[in-house]
C-alpha cells in the first residue's frame, strides 16, 4: 500500500461528506493527473479554508495499521488539516519533491511548516530529507 493510500484511508472517515471529502478528492485528482507545482501550492495553502482545524482521533485499528509501517508513530497532536496537507505532499513526484518542498518551506506560515515537517516521514523518498528533518528538530 502506498503512503498516500494509507493516509487517505485513515483520513476519509474523518472528513465531512458534504464539503471536505469532495474538496479533497477534487484536489487529489488534480494533483494525480498532470502534476503541476502551482496546483500543489494552491491546494496546500487553501486547506485552512476548506478543512476544519479539529484534532484528529485515530482509531485503534488505524493506529495498528500505521504502526506496522511506521513503528512508534505518535498519533497525538495531529489535525485533519495537517493530515490533508501531508496527503497532498505525497502526491508530488519524487523527482520533483525536493525542489517543490524547498520552495514551500521558504514561504510557509507556521501551521504549514509544522505540516511540512510532519509529512516528511510519509514521502516515498523520506530518507533523502534527513537534513531537512534535522533542521526541524
Amino acid at each position: 500500500m502506498k503512503n498516500a493510500d494509507l493516509l487517505f484511508d485513515i483520513l476519509k472517515p474523518h472528513l465531512s461528506e458534504e464539503k471536505e471529502l469532495p474538496w479533497v478528492e477534487k484536489k487529489l485528482a488534480l494533483l494525480q493527473g498532470d502534476f503541476k507545482a502551482r496546483s500543489f501550492f494552491l491546494a496546500f495553502s487553501s486547506c485552512a479554508r476548506f478543512i476544519k482545524k479539529e484534532a484528529l482521533a485515530f482509531s485503534a485499528d488505524q493506529l495498528q495499521v500505521i504502526n506496522e509501517i511506521y513503528p512508534n508513530f505518535q498519533a497525538q497532536g495531529w489535525s485533519k488539516e495537517e493530515l490533508v496537507r501531508v496527503l497532498f505532499m505525497c502526491q508530488i513526484p519524487t523527482g520533483e519533491n525536493h525542489q517543490v518542498l524547498d520552495t514551500l518551506f521558504s514561504t510557509a506560515d507556521i501551521k504549514e511548516t509544522v505540516a511540512l515537517y510532519k509529512g516528511l516521514l510519509f514521502l516515498e523518498n523520506a530518507d533523502s530529507f534527513a537534513l531537512r528533518a534535522r533542521e526541524g528538530l
